[in-house]
């Protein structure tokens, strides 16, 4: 689903909150009478999943949460809090600006592949996310990194989960997701080599589609051509995280 901010979805005025949105996915599975389901989301996507996780167990089955689960990094508040004061000042940016400000979100080795980054930058092309929409859901992201801990809440998940990490990933960190992971009873850690803050192939997609509705389809990062597959779990409690190769 695409969350409230981000089209076709509504925008209401900001600001947002993480529960609101969770509240959202629940007047989602009420439309679709939908008494329990799996939930699954990426990045903001996966902190909604989270919430859901813990304060309405009775309603999933199990959770996948990707990219998100971590204490936060300095560099994510830093950069969530620079976001969401260029969005609330109302600053016109040049075009180019929020095609070429997603890019560090691939792993170093594919910026130096002009193929990679010019299929993106083509992409993005035009692509423009607009307040209130966008100041919405930093605010909402902004007050989730700025929490003290998460350790306690994670600690009372009883659903299933699967939390997703990718090598790369500069928001949330394999070794972050693996702690994540550790105190989540029964929860089980996949980190996925080679990837960066994504879900998509490690190469341009033919035919990409948006399938995490967590944020704007104008950022790559949420792109995704095919879906990804996983081997085994290779992190038990207690362990050192490593990355697998995605199944083929």
């Amino acid at each position: 689903m695409d969350n409230r901010g981000v089209a076709p979805s509504s925008s209401p005025p900001a600001p947002y909150r993480i529960a609101d949105m969770a509240a959202d996915v629940l007047g989602v599975l009420d439309a679709l009478g939908l008494e329990r389901a799996v939930v699954a989301g990426h990045s903001l996507g996966g902190w909604i999943a989270e919430t859901l996780a813990v304060t309405h167990a009775e309603r999933l089955r199990g959770a996948v949460l990707m990219g998100s689960a971590n204490e936060s990094t300095s560099y994510e508040r830093a950069s969530l809090a620079l976001a969401r004061e260029i969005a609330a000042s109302g600053l016109e940016l040049p075009a180019a600006y929020s095609a070429i400000e997603t890019l560090h979100y691939l792993p170093q080795r594919q910026l130096g592949d002009d193929d990679v980054v010019d299929f993106w930058l083509e992409l993005l092309n035009g692509a423009e996310w607009a307040n209130p929409g966008k100041l919405g859901q930093l605010d909402a992201a902004l007050e989730w990194v700025g929490a003290s801990s998460r350790r306690a809440q994670w600690e009372t998940i009883a659903v299933p989960c699967l939390v997703l990490a990718f090598e790369f990933d500069i928001d949330s960190p394999p070794g972050r997701a693996a702690e994540a992971a550790a105190a989540m009873p029964g929860a089980r850690f996949v980190c996925l080599e080679g990837r960066g803050t994504s879900v998509r192939s490690p190469t341009p997609p033919r035919s990409p589609t948006c399938w995490s509705g967590s944020c704007p389809r104008s950022r790559p990062d949420y792109q995704s051509a095919q879906p990804v597959g996983v081997t085994e779990p290779v992190m038990s409690r207690g362990s050192t995280a490593s990355c697998v190769s995605p199944a083929r």
